[in-house]
């Protein structure tokens, strides 16, 4: 189910919700949410993030091709993919 057809039924349930604009969401140490639709739920004394979009993983592969064609280090290989959340991006970045 949609999470913006829950909606309604969430509020007459007495939970609260909210959305919350971002551009991207990063949950370290490798996913990136692009186009994110972030929902703050409350209820019980409790908040909750649900968050939908397009998930890219940085994978272990995609940070060894990133040292590889720029010769930078794991962890600026890393951040550039984290930042981008794209490999074609990410190399870009470091090599200009």
């Amino acid at each position: 189910m949609d999470l913006g057809n829950m909606v309604p039924l969430l509020k007459r349930m007495g939970v609260r919700v909210r959305e919350i604009r971002a551009k991207r969401v990063v949950v370290e140490p490798g996913i990136v949410v692009k186009n994110p639709k972030v929902m703050v739920i409350e209820g019980k004394g409790e908040k909750s993030l649900v968050v939908t979009g397009e998930i890219v993983e940085v994978s272990e592969e995609d940070v060894k091709i990133v040292m590889e064609k720029t010769g930078v280090d794991e962890e600026t290989a890393r951040k550039a993919l984290i930042e981008t959340g794209d490999l074609v991006e990410a190399i870009e970045k470091l090599s200009s």
